[in-house]
Formats: structure tokens, sequence, C-alpha cells
């Protein structure tokens, strides 16, 4: 199995302005008119930002949705996805927790 690092991934997005932008278009220019275009219009992506308002306050912070549709990953040992899912929730357990140092190209600033 090869995994990917989310972080030095998100790092090199936000080295670009072009994509730094991109990032936090879902907090900075979406439009609220109860239609669906984007996760954040969703009512799942609403209620996680009231959940966690510290989270939700800066637009940079990564929110990853991952949809099984029902599928049990304990019901086939050949396609058991927690272990090909295992590398990513353990990343992203670390950057919920102490966060990693980055650049916003865009904004010339540091943030975690």
């Amino acid at each position: 199995m090869r995994y990917l690092p989310l972080k030095p991934r998100l790092q090199r997005l936000y080295m670009s302005t072009h994509t730094a932008t991109d990032m936090r278009w879902h907090k900075e220019k979406r439009v609220n008119n109860d239609v669906m275009r984007h996760p954040a219009d969703g009512e799942a992506w609403k209620e996680f930002d009231r959940t966690f308002p510290e989270f939700a306050a800066d637009p940079r912070n990564v929110r990853l949705g991952l949809a099984t549709d029902g599928f049990n990953p304990y019901g086939d040992p050949g396609r058991s996805i927690d272990v090909y899912l295992r590398p990513l929730f353990d990343e992203l357990k670390d950057l919920w927790t102490n966060g990693v140092r980055m650049y916003d190209k865009s904004t010339g600033k540091m943030f975690t």
C-alpha cells in the first residue's frame, strides 16, 4: 500500500496564490441562497460549524468527507477499507490535535 501524506500536500496547495484562495472559497465567497453548490451549503457542514465554532472560524481548516454509502468494511476481509484509511485517519487526528504550521501565499501569513 502506498500513502501520500496529507500535510505536505496541503502545504503545497497553500504555496500557490490561486489554490490558496480557492481553499478558502467555501467561507469567503460562498453565496447563501439555499442552493446546494458545495458541501458547505449542506446541513451537516453547518451543524459541524455550530458544534466546533473555534475550528470553523478559520476558513483554511481541513474538512474531508468520506462516504461509504452503506459499505461494511468488516463484512469481507478482502475489502477492509479501514486498513487503507488508517494512515489518513491518523494524520487527520494529528492535524485536529496538533495542527501543522503553513504559509498562505495569498494572504502572506502563517497559520496552523
